[in-house]
């Protein structure tokens, strides 16, 4: 499998995580759901301004985009539950966000 391929398969995968159809992702990236279906096969090869607007739609950094399945299993639970903890906290308003640091402050002390 070459990198395009693979390529295709993470943005695939990290879109499922979201819980996004193919069509929600492309609206929020402003693609077309044909090219990201193309791209998700690996039959084409997105820009690097493309990858941009695909991660920040799937609220990522570039670079997970390209932390394939080898790669991924070397980041441990904890950063995974951070990384999604961040995605949730990006949909939050700043109260809610202070709300939830809070939170975790508590809960941080208990433990």
């Amino acid at each position: 499998m070459d990198i395009v391929q693979s390529l295709g398969q993470r943005i695939k995968q990290l879109r499922k995580q979201q819980g996004f159809s193919q069509a929600h992702l492309a609206e929020k990236a402003s693609l077309s759901t044909n090219f990201l279906g193309t791209v998700e096969r690996g039959i084409k090869s997105p820009s690097v301004m493309t990858l941009e607007r695909i991660a920040k739609a799937l609220a990522v950094k570039v670079s997970d985009l390209f932390l394939f399945p080898k790669e991924e299993e070397k980041l441990d639970e904890m950063e995974m539950a951070i990384q999604q903890l961040t995605k949730y906290a990006r949909n939050l308003n700043p109260k809610q966000v202070r709300l939830l640091a809070r939170f975790i402050k508590n809960v941080s002390k208990k433990v």
